[in-house]
């Protein structure tokens, strides 16, 4: 069984939605009686929920990862675009308890949590860390890739390719000369 067939990919998405689609629906009756499950299945739901959805999840992606090089969702995670992207976003990585930090020991009296003020003091927190973020990508790492790459791994140069000339003599034929393309060698090679 060759792990590439279209029908193995497609059973695998099946199986991932289905999986998902009862772990969103599952819990739905308790909203009508909230003793309709008993203690057994509703630790197996709190327990297990998550999780289960994550794998039904995974199904669907590898469904459509499997495919190879031609699959969309490889075209999506492979895409350039990720890059600058990603550099912020390990920026923020790092950062991120620092002004965390900064914000919690700033405080002189409580914190008292409501949604509001959660979702006040988050966005507050993010919109300080990609400020950060973009200010430390853009002076610090995109400097010292350019030095690395200038400097310290700077790029071959690629091989040059030298057409050789036929001999004139055609009745004797060099083994060197039958070659149309001579690479010449690099430096390391001397």
């Amino acid at each position: 069984m060759c792990i590439r067939d279209s029908w193995f990919r497609v059973m695998m998405v099946v199986i991932g939605i289905i999986i998902m689609q009862i772990f969103i629906f599952l819990p739905r009756p308790i909203l009508d009686d909230p003793n309709y499950w008993g203690d057994g299945m509703s630790t197996f739901f709190v327990v297990y929920g998550r999780f289960m959805f994550v794998v039904g999840l995974l199904f669907v992606c590898l469904g459509g990862i499997i495919k190879g090089k031609d699959s969309i969702i490889t075209k999506i995670l492979g895409g350039s675009f990720w890059t600058p992207l990603a550099k912020i976003s390990f920026a923020a990585y790092l950062i991120h308890p620092l002004v965390l930090n900064q914000q919690i020991y700033s405080l002189n009296h409580g914190f008292y949590y409501s949604h509001f003020t959660i979702l006040y003091a988050a966005l507050g927190d993010i919109l300080q860390i990609s400020a950060w973020s973009l200010l430390i990508n853009a002076m610090v790492e995109v400097p010292l890739q350019m030095i690395e790459s200038k400097y310290l791994f700077p790029r071959k140069k690629p091989k040059q390719q030298v057409a050789v000339k036929p001999s004139q003599n055609d009745d004797a034929v060099d083994i060197n000369e039958a070659c149309l393309l001579y690479t010449s060698p690099s430096p390391r090679d001397s």
